[in-house]
């Protein structure tokens, strides 16, 4: 059913917006929120440790039997990113991020979880006390459980069971701008993912159908901006985004609202 298509559209796309692991359609899009690293420059022997919470709702409509019916679903997610400086230039990092949600699309239920790790090899260009630019690159993997339930005007019941797989390589830079108590670093990010899909679907408590497919490599690219407090390491970010209808994938409004907070160590000075 299309209806099933979108929503396992939907599920994909929200648990992209993990902090470490956001991935977008498509098409470009701008979002204000932390990027994939830690902190927006670094020194040599500097640690950093950037924890997040997050908060989504994504409204819209689906089509069902030729109808348009509303789409509602809520959840949160969570993540943490580490970072250590090796060289004045360079740094590796690695991070968990992790996605709970759930909600209704038209006649079904529908529950979602999952998890990201990626891993970056960091390359500081600049460092100035006004300016820095960082590029990075490495893999991303991501898995993702979308579950739901229907049920139908005769009170039959189907259970759909969906996991997806996806990995791949990610390209990115971040360029800073640096006053006393603000840091505005706006930033790229290209991946390449592709992956495995597999469900189950269940009748009135049976299984009737169970397959898998591939999934082939896909480019995503987004582009957004980080604001964070310098006094207090403190980053606040409101995302208001209209996704673009294309095909079967209509159009979403997404309101995101994240925190998330850097620790570090290791370093002589703060700057």
């Amino acid at each position: 059913m299309r209806i099933i298509k979108t929503i396992l559209l939907v599920a994909i796309f929200l648990f992209s917006l993990a902090p470490c692991g956001a991935l977008f359609a498509v098409e470009y899009n701008f979002m204000i929120s932390p990027p994939p690293i830690p902190w927006f420059e670094f020194q040599e022997g500097q640690y950093d440790m950037r924890v997040g919470a997050t908060y989504f709702n994504m409204s819209g409509d689906v089509e069902y039997e030729g109808d348009e019916q509303s789409l509602e679903i809520n959840g949160g997610a969570g993540s943490m990113i580490g970072r250590y400086a090796f060289h004045e230039r360079w740094a590796v990092d690695g991070g968990f991020s992790f996605i709970g949600g759930g909600g209704t699309a038209g006649p079904a239920d529908i529950g979602l979880a999952g998890f990201s790790i990626p891993l970056d090899l960091e390359f500081q260009a600049v460092k100035t006390d006004k300016v820095s630019l960082l590029f990075f690159g490495g893999l991303n993997y991501s898995f993702v459980w979308t579950g739901i339930w229907i049920t139908d005007s005769g009170g039959n019941d189907t259970e759909i069971q969906a996991y997806t797989n996806q990995y791949g390589p990610q390209l990115g830079a971040q360029l800073s701008f640096k006053t006393e108590t603000l840091a505005i670093a706006p930033f790229l990010i290209w991946q390449q993912l592709s992956g495995s899909a597999s469900a189950d679907v269940y009748y009135n408590g049976s299984l009737v159908s169970s397959g898998s497919a591939s999934l082939p490599a896909t480019t995503f690219v987004f582009y957004g901006l980080d604001i964070v407090f310098l006094p207090i390491n403190l980053t606040l970010s409101t995302v208001m985004q209209q996704i673009l209808a294309s095909g079967d994938n209509k159009g979403i409004r997404t309101i995101i609202i994240s925190l998330s907070y850097d620790f570090q160590w290791g370093i002589e000075e703060k700057k």
